[in-house]
């Protein structure tokens, strides 16, 4: 090969290499889960359907460090993880095309969600002055590990991993990193190639975030995790064999979660959500985690779901309470091991909703009726001029083809 080609080569090579490390796009993966729409918080407390939860905030700023909460779905979990993310985290001005801050105007406390609705945790100023948008926070979720087979898992981790650093973009821009640092930040934010990043590269990377966040702001994190116990489902039924190669595959997300929390002076808190407690050949180095079943703890249970009460108060909103046992009925619930009932926070939003599309379905009609009604007054106006030209002027409220409502005639 020529020196010439050589260094064509080379440049070419360079060129892809620029063109990726700026490139903004997320990693492809094949899988519609990474892209699924999520319902933002904001959104969801302007619907009927919610039931303020705030004061969970203040309670879990007071608890022990590490907490696991165990609960069945469709409680607001979720709702809850977003909840926490969207009052402790710092705000972050958003990056332009060249990875620059956007001039936004930061968000005033009057403006936020909790303020227009006048939530609960908007009864305590002193706390809300102390915590809210003071932490950097780490969220992650684990539904979409694939642990199928090693190489989907191999996958699944590194794009989870990749997208975490994508959230804190913001540090390519840090003045507090240095050089080498700064270097390998691009490597976990624009990785080359996913057969380039082993495991224990992975790994190291639940510990240097949280480190890289406190240089930057001066401040610990808050690590929120959803579906803890999703990746360890692999686990149930398995042969002795199958478990110990899935011990095996599952290796590197303990390693992980290892380095992010546990031990970590740079993580204030941290809130991981499932449905069952995690085998304990996975969690014996997490010994700081501390175990919480919801349909136990009388302290909890407010925070998720809904209670019989609650349930009534949102049929009342929208004037169903002559439907009220049949609705209560119909709502997905759980039993407490003292007889309480908590109703799903997920199917009483979707009763909501199904109750709007009702109401917004009548609003139509009865705008259709006025309508029609308005053409059939205007056609018997036109009968009865027709009669009697001579003494009945045409009415005005004669409706051409293709009137509408806005403009009927």
């Amino acid at each position: 090969m020529s020196q010439k080609t050589l260094i064509i080569v080379l440049a070419s090579a360079s060129l892809v290499a620029i063109v990726r490390a700026n490139s903004g796009e997320r990693p492809s993966t094949g899988d519609e889960n990474w892209d699924k729409p999520r319902e933002e918080f904001d959104e969801l407390v302007k619907t009927g359907a919610y039931v303020d939860k705030t004061p969970l905030l203040k309670w879990f700023i007071s608890q022990r460090r590490h907490l696991v909460l165990l609960a069945p779905p469709k409680l607001g979990r979720t709702t809850n993880q977003r909840m926490i993310k969207r009052f402790f985290e710092k705000e972050v001005l958003p990056l332009d095309a060249n990875f620059k801050p956007t001039k936004k105007k930061p968000e005033t406390w009057g403006e936020t969600v909790f303020r227009l609705k006048d939530l609960a945790v908007c009864g305590d100023r002193e706390f809300c002055d102390d915590h809210f948008r003071k932490y950097p926070v780490i969220y992650l979720d684990f539904s979409d590990l694939n642990t199928t087979t090693e190489r989907a898992f191999f996958n699944s981790i590194r794009h989870l991993t990749t997208y975490m650093w994508m959230d804190h973009d913001f540090l390519r821009n840090s003045v507090e990193l240095s050089e080498e640092e700064y270097d390998l930040f691009l490597k976990y934010r624009f990785p080359s190639g996913m057969e380039e990043m082993p495991d224990d590269f992975v790994v190291s990377g639940g510990r240097l975030l949280p480190l890289w966040l406190w240089k930057h702001y001066n401040k610990t994190s808050i690590v929120l995790i959803d579906n803890f116990d999703s990746p360890a489902e692999c686990l149930i039924n398995a042969t002795q064999t199958e478990r110990k190669e899935k011990l095996k595959l599952l290796r590197p997300l303990q390693d992980f979660v290892v380095k992010l929390i546990i031990g970590n002076d740079h993580v204030h808190h941290s809130l991981l959500i499932g449905q069952r407690r995690i085998d304990d050949s996975l969690t014996k180095e997490m010994t700081s985690l501390v175990y919480q079943p919801l349909l136990e703890s009388a302290e909890l249970r407010p925070f998720y779901g809904f209670s019989e009460t609650q349930v009534k108060d949102v049929v009342e909103k929208f004037n169903c309470t002559d439907h009220m046992t049949n609705i209560m009925a119909s709502l997905t619930k759980h039993k407490t091991p003292g007889g309480q009932t908590v109703y799903s926070a997920f199917s009483m939003h979707d009763w909501c909703e199904a109750e709007k599309e009702k109401l917004k379905n009548q609003k139509t009609r009865r705008k259709r009726d006025i309508v029609n009604l308005q053409c059939d007054d205007g056609v018997s106006s036109l009968t009865r001029s027709n009669q009697a030209p001579s003494t009945v002027r045409p009415s005005r409220r004669w409706c051409a083809p293709g009137a509408t409502l806005t403009n009927p005639c």
